[in-house]
This record gives C-alpha cells, structure tokens and sequence, in this order.
C-alpha cells in the first residue's frame, strides 16, 4: 500500500496477485491497472503525490527479485533493479535518496537516487549480515 493521488494504492500481497486498486474516500475501491507481474511481500515508497514506487518481493513464476516497479499516471512500468534480490523491506525517502532496509531475504542496506524522473543504479551502504545468523549462532 502507499500514498497516490490523495487516496490509497493496494497492489499485489496474498498468493501471488496482480491486482491494484485505488481507494479515495469520495469513491471508495476502483481498479487500476493490473501489476505488470503478480507479486506479493514488495515493499513500496510514495514520492510526490502521483508515483509509488515497489521494491523487490517474490514475483509469480521468478521467485524472489531484485525488480524495482514505478506506478505513474496510472499505469505500472519497470524502473530498474536492486543490487540484491530482497523481500519484505522497508523504503523511506530522505530529500531525494531512497534508503531499502535489509529485509527478510539479505543482509545489506541500499541506497538509489531519485532524479524526479527515475531512479539511479543502487549501491549498497551497509552489510548487516545475515539475520538468520543473529537468531541461532
């Protein structure tokens, strides 16, 4: 879920689906344009009123991703990819860096520049290890 145009961007989730619907209070649920493929425990960052952009996930048929999606002007496109595959992360904009936590899939921070347009190739800021490790040495 995220930010858009006012109201509330839900895509993907549950077992794979590529559904996206927009919520406005005046209007309640409306579809929106299909997700370009099912996916579900992405992470999402809304930029400005209009873009919401996902990050990584499982995506149906590829499994786990590094795939960075953008929905503008309705409509879903590919925006780029992460330096590691990574599911169930966070994103936060601060000024125009994107920051995507470590997740559940690896164990490094990332970082992507934001233009106004499009999103730089990603670096990565910190290597936290592997989390599984922390939880049984």
């Amino acid at each position: 879920m995220a930010n858009y145009k006012g109201g509330l961007l839900v895509f993907g989730g549950g077992t794979y689906i590529a559904d996206t619907e927009i919520f406005t209070p005046e209007v309640g649920f409306s579809a929106g344009q299909p997700m370009i493929t099912a996916a579900n425990r992405m992470n999402s960052v809304s930029i400005g009123n209009d873009r919401v952009i996902m990050f990584g996930g499982f995506l149906e048929g590829e499994g786990i991703t590094e795939k960075i999606f953008m929905y503008y002007n309705d409509e879903w496109s590919f925006a780029g990819n992460m330096v590691v595959a990574n599911s169930r992360t966070t994103a936060i904009l601060i000024g125009s860096s994107i920051i995507v936590s470590s997740g559940q899939d690896s164990g490094v921070i990332q970082q992507f520049e934001w233009d106004g347009y499009s999103i730089s190739e990603g670096r990565i800021i910190d290597d936290v290890g592997d989390y599984r490790q922390l939880m049984h040495p």
